[in-house]
C-alpha cells in the first residue's frame, strides 16, 4: 500500500499514472526482454515537472549563490518546504503532537521566503487550536505553546504587513498573553526562590532533556508577550498592549531574578538549561534566547555559554543533542548558525557547511545524525524542522530584521557576515520579506572592494531605514530606499570553535538585558 499527501494550489487538478500489468504478464515480459508499458501521452515529461517546481518558488525570495553546494541544498530544501503546508495544517510523517515552536520554525521559513499565502492558511486556524481559557491544545505539559502561537503570527505580520489577520485574532491574542501571565503567577504549583513568576514545570523538548521549569519555556514566552503588546498597538488596541507589557515586565523581572540566582549557585556566568539545573548539554537552550531575541546577542552570559557550548558539543561544525547523547542534530546547528549570525560571527559559515556535507540525497536532514555513519539515528529520517531552520539561517546570513523603532524606523542588515569563500565573488537576493518590505540586492567587485546596489519596496507604516552590512564594510549605512555604493575591503572574520575547555568559562563582559 502507498499513501501520498501532495498538496495542490486552487483550480488546478493531479493526475497519478501508475504502471499496471497482471503478474505472469509481468514475469513473461522480463523473460522475453520486453520494456515495461509506456506511459500515455498525457503523462508530463521529467523537464516539464521540474518546471512545475521552478514556477511554485519562482514567485518568492529568489537568491543566485556564490557557493555552488548551498545553492543546490537551498533549492532542494525550498521544494521539501512547500509540501508541508498542506490547507490549514501541516503534515509530517511519522504523525507526531504537535510542537508549537515547530510551527514557528516552519511558518517562520514559509514567510521568509516569500510564502506567505501557506503560513497564513495555518494562522487562520490558531481559534479552533485553543482552548476556552487561552492554552493551546496538544501537550498539556508543554508550556512554550502559547509564547509560540504568538511569535508566530507576529513573525507572519512583520513579514508580510497582515494587520486583518492580526485583527482577526484579536481574541485568541489577548487570551494566549493572559495564559501566560496567569499560569507565570500561579500559586497553585510548588515553588522555590529560583522559580518564582517563571512557568510552572512541564515537558521540556527532547533535546533539552527531562522535565522540570526551564528558561526555554520563559524565552518563549517573554518573546510571545513582547509580540503580542506589538500587535495590539498595530491593531490600535493600546490598552490592551499596557497591560500586556505590564505581564512582560513580570516576567522579565523574575527571569533575571533567577538568573541572577543561579549564577551564584554555579559559580559562573554559563546559563543552564533551568534553575536548579547542573551544566550539562541543556546550556543549548541559550540559542533561544538569542534567536529570539530576549536575551541581546552580546551578554556576557551568552558569551559565557556559547562559548562552552562550542568547546563541548560542536563536532566538526555539527552540533551534538547532548542531552540525549544519541548524535549530531541538523536543527540545533542551523539554530546555533542564526544565533552565532546575531552576533556577527563567522562560524556560522561552518554551521552552514557541516548541514550542506549532512544532508541525505535526497536533500533534506534526520533528526539525529550520527557522527561517524551520517546516517540517521533516531527520530524523522527527513525532518520538516531542520529543512525550515537551515534555510531560515541562509535567510538571515544573507538579510536579518534589526531594531524597530516605536516611529516607523526600521533597521535591515545585509550580510552580518560574509564567508571568506565568498570574497571576490557576486552574488544576487530578490524579493526578500522584511519588516521595512521587499528588499533585493546584489554584490559585485571592484578589485578588493565590494559594491553593493540595493532598492527597497517600503512597506506601509515604515517612515525610515536604515540599511547596514557589517560583514562588507562595518562602518557603512545608508537611510536611501535604493542606491548604490562601493564599500571599504572587507576583513576576514575569525571562527570561533576552539580547543575542548576544561570547565565553564567565565566572560566578565558588561552586563546586557532583556529587551
Amino acid at each position: 500500500e502507498i499513501a501520498a499527501v501532495l498538496p495542490l494550489p486552487h483550480t488546478l487538478a493531479l493526475r497519478v499514472a501508475i504502471p499496471m500489468a497482471p503478474p505472469d504478464v509481468g514475469r513473461r515480459r522480463a523473460r522475453s526482454g520486453d520494456s515495461q508499458p509506456t506511459p500515455p501521452s498525457t503523462v508530463p515529461t521529467a523537464e516539464q515537472v521540474a518546471a512545475g517546481w521552478r514556477a511554485q518558488v519562482g514567485d518568492g525570495l529568489r537568491v543566485d549563490l556564490p557557493e555552488p553546494a548551498l545553492a543546490a541544498a537551498v533549492d532542494a530544501a525550498r521544494r521539501h518546504l512547500l509540501l508541508v503546508p498542506a490547507g490549514e495544517d501541516l503534515t509530517s510523517w511519522p504523525l507526531v503532537d504537535v510542537d508549537y515552536p515547530s510551527y514557528v520554525a516552519i511558518l517562520g521559513a514559509l514567510d521568509a521566503w516569500g510564502h506567505g499565502d501557506e503560513a497564513a492558511d495555518v494562522l487562520g486556524t490558531w481559534e479552533e487550536r485553543q482552548g476556552l481559557d487561552g492554552r493551546m491544545l496538544g501537550d498539556d505539559r508543554r508550556r512554550d505553546a502559547a509564547g509560540a502561537a504568538l511569535v508566530a503570527l507576529a513573525n507572519h505580520w512583520r513579514l508580510t504587513g497582515d494587520t486583518s489577520l492580526v485583527d482577526t485574532l484579536l481574541g485568541p491574542v489577548a487570551k494566549a498573553a493572559h495564559w501566560i501571565d496567569r499560569r507565570a503567577s500561579s500559586r497553585r504549583h510548588r515553588r522555590t526562590g529560583s522559580t518564582v513568576g517563571l512557568l510552572p514545570d512541564g515537558h521540556a523538548p527532547r533535546w533539552l532533556g527531562g522535565e522540570g521549569v526551564t528558561y526555554h519555556d520563559a524565552w518563549w514566552s517573554l518573546r510571545g508577550l513582547r509580540d503580542a503588546s506589538d500587535m495590539l498597538v498595530a491593531i490600535e488596541q493600546p490598552d490592551a498592549a499596557s497591560e500586556v507589557d505590564g505581564f512582560a515586565d513580570r516576567l522579565a523581572a523574575a527571569l533575571e531574578s533567577s538568573l541572577d540566582t543561579d549564577a551564584a549557585r554555579v559559580g559562573c556566568e554559563v546559563v543552564p538549561a533551568g534553575p536548579d539545573r547542573p551544566i550539562d548539554g541543556g546550556v543549548i537552550g541559550i540559542i533561544d534566547a538569542v534567536v529570539l531575541g530576549v536575551l541581546d546577542a552580546h551578554d556576557r552570559r551568552v558569551d559565557a555559554t556559547l562559548e562552552l557550548i562550542r568547546h563541548r558539543y560542536v563536532h566538526d561544525g555539527g552540533v551534538f543533542e547532548a542531552v540525549s547523547a544519541e548524535g549530531l542534530s541538523p536543527m540545533l546547528t542551523a539554530r546555533l548558525a542564526r544565533a552565532e549570525l546575531a552576533r556577527g560571527e563567522a562560524s556560522a559559515h561552518e554551521r552552514l557547511r557541516w548541514l550542506v556535507s549532512a544532508a541525505t540525497a535526497g536533500g533534506g536532514w534526520p533528526e539525529v545524525v550520527h557522527p561517524v555513519t551520517g546516517g540517521g539515528v533516531t527520530g524523522s529520517g527527513h525532518d520538516p524542522v531542520a529543512t525550515a531552520e537551515f534555510l531560515l539561517a541562509v535567510r538571515d546570513l544573507l538579510v536579518r530584521d534589526g531594531a524597530t523603532g516605536s516611529n516607523g524606523h526600521v533597521e535591515l542588515i545585509v550580510m552580518p557576515v560574509v564567508p571568506d569563500s565568498w570574497l571576490g565573488q557576486s552574488w544576487e537576493v530578490h524579493n526578500v520579506p522584511t519588516s521595512a518590505g521587499l528588499l533585493g540586492f546584489a554584490v559585485r567587485w571592484h578589485g578588493d572592494r565590494p559594491a553593493l546596489l540595493w532598492e527597497l519596496e517600503p512597506a506601509d507604516g515604515v517612515e525610515a531605514v536604515t540599511l547596514r552590512a557589517p560583514g562588507l564594510d562595518p562602518g557603512w549605512s545608508s537611510h536611501e530606499l535604493s542606491g548604490e555604493a562601493l564599500l571599504g575591503p572587507p576583513v576576514a572574520g575569525p571562527l570561533t570553535d576552539g580547543p575542548p575547555a576544561d570547565g565553564p568559562p567565565v566572560n566578565p563582559a558588561p552586563d546586557g538585558g532583556f529587551s
